[in-house]
């Protein structure tokens, strides 16, 4: 078996330096969906053809994620904090009514005494507790075919 001479040995091990090293910064250079940074909450934020993207998420029902354009925002993305994100806090979809003496209240709740937001529709009154409102925020609720959505 033929040897290389030293010099062609040392240039092929150079070129093979040389490769590998390519290859390596390569793959630490960001791509466009990459992102170059992180919020303090650790969202993801690129720049891309001179906008600064904030992810948003991806789509429940595909691959497909969302970006919010923050470049002409007053607001710095790097300074976002945690929050709680899209759909954390689950509504009220069929709501259950107890009248004021049904058994099923807190022996130190007063229903007389208890804030809330009242609707009538028709005729058909509501009530909907407002410290409940507060953990949950939305109630979608049915008045025969009307459909009413209450936030807090």
């Amino acid at each position: 078996m033929k040897t290389l001479p030293d010099d062609r040995r040392y240039a092929v091990v150079l070129c093979l330096i040389i490769i590998g090293a390519a290859l390596f910064f390569a793959s630490r250079v960001p791509r466009p969906e990459e992102p170059t940074r992180t919020t303090r909450a650790g969202r993801p934020i690129i720049e891309q053809d001179g906008k600064t993207l904030l992810w948003a998420g991806q789509h429940p029902d595909s691959e497909e994620t969302r970006w919010w354009d923050m470049t002409d925002s007053p607001i710095n993305p790097d300074d976002l904090g945690n929050g709680l994100g899209a759909d954390k806090i689950a509504s009220i979809d069929e709501p259950v009514f107890a009248h004021r003496d049904d058994s099923r209240w807190h022996p130190r709740a007063n229903p007389d005494e208890l804030p809330v937001i009242g609707v009538v529709v028709d005729g058909e009154a509501r009530a909907y507790p407002t410290p409940l409102m507060s953990r949950h925020e939305l109630v979608n609720d049915a008045f025969g075919d009307a459909f009413l959505t209450v936030a807090y």
